[in-house]
């Protein structure tokens, strides 16, 4: 803008030589411009996206899946112990025995897998939120994250896990044990509940 720092004026002057510059200058030529900054930083937090909605539902589809592979493996397992579920039977262990033992066996896995769960998923949590707040900043702009555990919700999770581990159990057993005997012990039974 030139090289001097200062101009002096005599009194009364001021006024009027301020708005002749102001009225001849145009602040584009000088390569100023102005914009609404607000109404534009307004207007992109109001379009951001939830990724709210994303984590759910990827939450979704992992308990989900986690579901149908344990009813999965535990209908190969039913399939490949299916002549021992007849042995039972036929030994005159009623059907809901039978079911009873089976799933008391599938318990103990499921306990051990709930804690398993709680074990890596309190730190694969920590890791996530870690990468949100530095690698995936991006994904959720400039809010802070933070993780939130309580040992009522670790319990709940490992509770709900357990039980609906042994529902997708119950499922399997209860289409195996209404099987006929004979097809138990020989092998014939598909235990496909259709799930």
């Amino acid at each position: 803008y030139g090289n001097l720092t200062a101009v002096r004026y005599k009194d009364g002057t001021l006024d009027r030589v301020s708005a002749e510059i102001l009225s001849s200058l145009d602040p584009a030529s000088l390569g100023l411009a102005f914009r609404p900054v607000l109404k534009e930083g307004l207007d992109a937090v109001a379009h951001s996206v939830d990724m709210g909605g994303l984590f759910l539902g990827l939450s979704g589809f992992i308990v989900i899946a986690a579901l149908l592979l344990t009813g999965m493996m535990f209908v190969f397992d039913a399939e490949k112990r299916a002549s021992e579920t007849g042995l039972l039977l036929a030994l005159g262990f009623r059907r809901r025995r039978v079911m009873t033992l089976r799933i008391m066996e599938g318990l103990v896995l499921a306990v051990a897998g709930g804690a398993a769960g709680v074990a890596l998923g309190i730190p694969c949590n920590a890791a996530i939120v870690a990468g949100l707040r530095t690698v995936w900043k991006d994904a959720v702009g400039v809010f802070p994250l933070q993780s939130y555990m309580s040992e009522a919700t670790i319990v709940t999770g490992a509770v709900a896990g357990i039980v609906m581990s042994l529902a997708a159990m119950a499922v399997t057993l209860k289409a195996q044990v209404r099987s006929s005997i004979r097809d138990l012990q020989s092998g014939a039974s598909s235990v496909a509940p259709g799930i």
